[in-house]
């Protein structure tokens, strides 16, 4: 019972972090929620949080938004990669400690100041020029 108290109460956070409706769910909110928690939790975890979504919705009498195709695509993927997550390769060495790495001295040399002036900025907008005639 607890367990499902908290799946719910995650999910009710999460809406409330990010201005979405927690009832009635769109099947949109609840597959970002998927994506959102897919590095944290492990697939069973995602079901039971998708199992207690649904039995809210049921109980307050809105559409099951878990039962959508997106949702189920969303979470087949999810299990697919954690399935899959041992046979990728490692990008980076797993040694925390990284070496420092050697500073590199510039020679002292006679350098001009740089040239005060107009700086060059990134604009916003387009400029607005004059159309030739």
């Amino acid at each position: 019972m607890r367990e499902r108290n908290k799946s719910w109460k995650e999910f009710s956070r999460w809406c409330e972090g990010k201005r979405l409706a927690e009832l009635p769910a769109h099947a949109w909110t609840v597959a970002a929620y998927i994506r959102f928690h897919e590095q944290r939790k492990e697939h069973a975890e995602l079901q039971e949080a998708m199992k207690e979504i649904a039995r809210r919705h049921l109980l307050k009498g809105y559409a099951d938004p878990v039962a959508n195709k997106m949702v189920q695509n969303t979470l087949d993927r999810v299990e697919n990669r954690q399935r899959n997550r041992h046979h990728h390769s490692a990008l980076f060495e797993e040694d925390p400690v990284q070496k420092p790495r050697p500073e590199k001295v510039a020679p002292v040399a006679d350098k001009e100041p740089p040239k005060a002036g107009r700086r060059k900025v990134m604009r916003n907008e387009p400029k607005l020029v004059r159309r030739k005639r």
